[in-house]
């Protein structure tokens, strides 16, 4: 999206090795003080770190609301997957640099497990301490996408670091692979691992059951296989290409993270600016 009032782009890493660990960067702006935006974000598997700038940040349950204050250089948040929508109110000038990880990417950035970051599904986000803001400040300031990626880029190609749990890998590649719920015991005696151990490395990297995040990346598989075929693809086809065992439960596995049935999700559907971002507004 691009316009007078508002403009939403993204872009992957240059660095083969980042692209591995990072989906892609997005960069939302407007400076119209009278800009208003509604929109319903779905749950989604990947790890978000969002950084604002001159904004103040507010939550009321699953509403988020984002107002200008000039007081506030910078915050930056961390988001982990959630089973639940979320609402967001975006009201005046807005600077915001989105870094979308893949599955276990973020991992490779951080000298320590995930959950020892997490208090609450969105987190304030201050690991790298004042090198990171000096580091996003640059980012806001720069006049070309491409020069934003590419100081993004050096500060994570700076902090990279292999992530040590090979099986842990591997059983999300399967997980990603099959699109479908994946027995746990299953993944542990293929990997050669204890059941409780997998659980527990599982929520120590990932902050998620092996469950929800096998249906999440179903649900996200399925609205970007409705997107793939330019909604010409029925909603009965749609189900059995994502493995639901009928359509009834389909209807229930949508519903249980919109909120609305497939037939009125798809209808409503917005998608703007990025891969896998997938909106309602109004």
């Amino acid at each position: 999206m691009n316009s007078n009032k508002e403009q939403f782009v993204s872009i992957r890493p240059a660095h083969p090795l980042l692209q591995q660990h990072i989906a892609y960067y997005y960069f939302h702006s407007t400076f119209d003080p009278h800009f208003r935006r509604t929109f319903t974000y779905y749950p989604n598997y990947r790890v978000a770190l969002n950084i604002f700038r001159h904004s103040d940040i507010s939550w009321s349950g699953n509403k988020r609301l984002t107002l200008p204050d000039t007081s506030k250089k910078q915050t930056a948040l961390l988001t982990f997957s959630t089973q639940n929508s979320r609402v967001v109110n975006m009201n005046g000038r807005i600077q915001k640099i989105g870094i979308i990880f893949e599955p276990l990417g973020f991992n490779h950035f951080i000298d320590v497990p995930a959950q020892r970051l997490i208090s609450a599904t969105i987190n304030p986000f201050d690991f790298y301490g004042t090198t990171f803001f000096d580091m996003t400040t640059t980012v806001f300031e720069a006049t070309s996408i491409a020069e934003r990626r590419d100081v993004l880029d050096a500060f994570f190609l700076r902090h990279y670091r292999p992530f040590p749990m090979e099986e842990l890998s591997l059983i999300i590649k399967d997980i990603l692979r099959h699109n479908r719920q994946c027995s746990v015991q299953a993944l542990a005696k293929s990997y050669n691992m204890s059941r409780r151990t997998l659980l527990r490395q599982f929520q120590n990297q990932l902050a998620h059951h092996i469950r929800g995040f096998s249906n999440l990346v179903r649900f996200r598989n399925t609205l970007q296989h409705y997107k793939a075929h330019q909604g010409t693809i029925s909603l009965t086809q749609l189900a059995h290409d994502n493995t639901y065992y009928d359509q009834a439960d389909f209807n229930k596995h949508i519903r249980a993270y919109t909120g609305l049935t497939p037939k009125h999700l798809f209808h409503q559907r917005r998608e703007i600016g990025a891969p896998y971002t997938f909106w309602t507004e109004g």
